[in-house]
């Protein structure tokens, strides 16, 4: 996704630098999206990047996921805080509900999620689990989906001020992998795309990033869940965790085995 970077870096830049771009910065957003379909239509054919977006709609999956996708996101978060509080290391857990109860705030969240989904989630997950496992695949991906999130937080452009940078990777390799086991359970970018939804409004909603709970809160958010995500993995598969895939096989193919 070198395009990409390439765009949010030259876009942030104009917008952070004051520089004039004509409309362009509208596109800081879709980009990845733009960038993943262009690709996927010239190395696997129009039809098949199609299904990025088609999988959007595929809703028919086990009620048993929509209330993972739901519950997950507002799960790790408190579970971090009341961990915190066990420990002496927070008080009271404060509500935010002005920002998410704006229609601004979902139409962004949507327009994210459904962009996430594609570029990510689906185009750069299919591309590495045909050469890493599962896992692997999905970590990884989540790195790169981190890495294109840095140009944002150096300018505090339309992101948390002041994040600190490796819990920020962290934090997108878990998310990764969180959705990719749940994309590989389900073949339903929908239901990723509301977990995505949901782990927006959770970070709004509940204090656990900097700017309201403060660097300790966002930390132990952070880390539960990734310890969430490797227990997915580890108790549900799929397994090994790491390592390479068997030539001309995707680690997505695998079936999964119910939980």
């Amino acid at each position: 996704m070198v395009g990409a970077l390439v765009t949010q870096v030259l876009l942030t830049a104009s917008q952070h630098h004051g520089v004039r771009n004509y409309g362009l910065g509208l596109l800081r957003i879709p980009s990845p999206a733009i960038w993943a379909l262009l690709v996927a239509s010239i190395a696997w054919g129009k039809k098949d990047a199609w299904k990025l977006v088609s999988s959007l709609w595929n809703w028919r999956v086990k009620p048993g996921y929509y209330v993972m996708a739901l519950a997950y996101p507002p799960g790790v978060a408190i579970v971090s805080l009341l961990i915190l509080r066990a420990v002496g290391l927070n008080e009271r857990i404060e509500l935010d509900l002005v920002e998410p109860a704006k229609l601004e705030f979902a139409w962004l969240c949507f327009r994210i999620s459904t962009v996430e989904e594609i570029a990510w989630v689906g185009f750069l997950l299919q591309a590495f689990s045909k050469r890493w496992t599962l896992f692997q695949a999905a970590s990884l991906m989540g790195l790169c989906w981190g890495i294109w999130y840095i140009p944002l937080i150096l300018t505090n452009i339309q992101v948390t001020p002041n994040l600190p940078l490796l819990p920020l990777l962290i934090n997108f390799m878990s998310i990764a992998a969180i959705c990719g086991w749940l994309y590989y359970r389900t073949r339903s970018a929908g239901v990723v795309c509301i977990m995505q939804l949901m782990t927006n409004y959770t970070t709004q909603l509940i204090p656990v990033l900097p700017q309201r709970g403060g660097e300790t809160q966002y930390v132990a958010f952070v880390l539960v869940k990734a310890l969430f995500s490797i227990l997915l993995f580890a108790v549900w598969g799929p397994k090994p965790l790491f390592g390479k895939t068997n030539e001309g096989r995707s680690s997505l193919e695998a079936i999964p085995a119910l939980p």
